[in-house]
């Protein structure tokens, strides 16, 4: 009897407490979860700016017209991509390292969730992939989607539905979120460290160069230009530092390394070149359509190269401007939105040409790094006439912190 009794008192306990439970967290609403029953963060930015974008295109205020003979480029772009009936988009973080903090993994996760999350409408596209591969403790992950084009439309002018698979690779570069845990006692990039650069890299320029088992069709970089050195995917190393720990700019301006890598990645790809490559970083347009440099292999050559010279088979989207971090999630989910959606560029560019400026009037904490490092809010301002002084070319009187990018070259797909 004594049994019986204390098995009904855990019993009814054991209910008490899911009863609880389950209260609770219908009160918290609790959040969501990916297909693959990861937890979602309900804060992220990019989740949030996509939905902004399926509601901004149900607006009547929202344009996306486009003229017959931009029309006919856009049919023909996404013709080549999906001739194959697949899509294949790489994104990269390059190192991105501000104010001590290293912000790639953490942008590379939250784009993760972006794709993973269940749809919020029909009008969402950038929803329910599937993780179908991932390498090196996550670093490297490969989403995919079957999307079904509708008929007589103008990538299916047919009378049957058509499904293409879209994939998606992101990739992060750093280890840990910290610069200084990133690298060694005498200052140079940790072994751990040195393996997710190299993981980065090949990322990147393989999927340039056309090395990776699916063709690249939108090869994207998110990161730091250094000031023309090219995508970076490793910290700055002590003897690149100056004394006051910053890059030391006259040494990647004077080497380049990885902007050779990204010339000879264009240069041996003979087969299928990218369709668009994006490089989103400081002044991409100047340091990388304008200046050019030797290939990689061949540091003294004669014949120099820069992105202009592959613009007859690729599209660039570049910026003349300052790229900032805070506005990752913008400058990429409108990538996102317009590739994975089958838009054109008119869409593209006119989300850019919107992209907010830098709150000039007030202080903002976007820039905030944790509490125990930087407490105080940054002055945009401030932050942009400091980075002035590292640039190595001559400012006009027009040059202002607006973020804006564009697309360089129009090849004929």
């Amino acid at each position: 009897m004594k049994r019986l009794k204390t098995a009904m008192t855990l019993l009814f306990g054991v209910l008490i407490f899911f009863t609880t439970t389950l209260s609770l967290a219908q009160d918290w609403n609790a959040p969501p979860f990916s297909n693959d029953g990861h937890w979602l963060d309900p804060n992220n930015e990019l989740s949030a700016y996509l939905n902004h974008l399926v509601k901004q295109r149900s607006s009547k205020t929202f344009s996306s017209q486009t003229s017959s003979s931009s029309s006919r480029h856009c049919t023909s772009k996404y013709k080549k991509i999906l001739k194959d009936q697949k899509m294949v988009i790489n994104l990269t973080f390059g190192y991105s390292d501000s104010y001590g903090q290293t912000l790639d993994s953490e942008m590379h996760q939250k784009t993760y969730e972006a794709l993973v999350r269940p749809c919020p409408s029909k009008q969402h596209e950038i929803c329910r992939f599937k993780l179908v591969q991932s390498q090196n403790n996550d670093q490297v992950r490969v989403l995919q989607k079957s999307v079904l084009i509708p008929p007589h439309s103008f990538l299916n002018p047919t009378s049957q539905k058509k499904k293409i698979i879209i994939k998606v690779k992101i990739a992060h570069s750093s280890h840990q979120n910290k610069d200084q845990k990133n690298l060694d006692s005498l200052g140079f990039p940790s072994q751990t460290q040195k393996k997710y650069t190299q993981w980065a890299e090949q990322n990147f320029f393989d999927s340039i160069e056309g090395r990776q088992t699916d063709a690249c069709d939108i090869c994207i970089y998110y990161g730091h230009a250094r000031d023309g050195g090219g995508p970076d995917f490793s910290p700055v190393p002590q003897p690149w530092r100056t004394e006051e720990g910053k890059p030391n700019y006259n040494l990647y301006q004077k080497y380049k390394y990885n902007y050779s890598k990204l010339i000879s990645a264009l240069l041996n790809n003979h087969k299928q070149p990218p369709t668009v490559v994006g490089v989103f970083a400081c002044y991409s347009h100047l340091h990388f359509w304008k200046h050019t440099t030797c290939p990689y292999e061949h540091p003294n050559c004669k014949s120099k190269y820069n992105l202009k010279h592959f613009s007859k088979k690729t599209e660039f989207i570049l910026t003349p401007r300052f790229s900032q971090f805070f506005n990752w999630h913008k400058t990429l989910g409108i990538l996102l939105d317009q590739s994975i959606g089958f838009r054109c560029n008119e869409y593209l560019l006119q989300n850019y040409q919107d992209l907010n400026e830098l709150p000039l009037s007030h202080k903002n904490t976007a820039y905030q790094s944790n509490q125990n490092t930087h407490d105080n809010e940054v002055n945009f301002l401030e932050v942009f006439s400091k980075q002035k002084e590292h640039i190595s070319h001559p400012l006009s009187a027009e040059d202002d912190p607006t973020e804006h990018y564009s697309i360089y070259g129009k090849p004929q797909f």
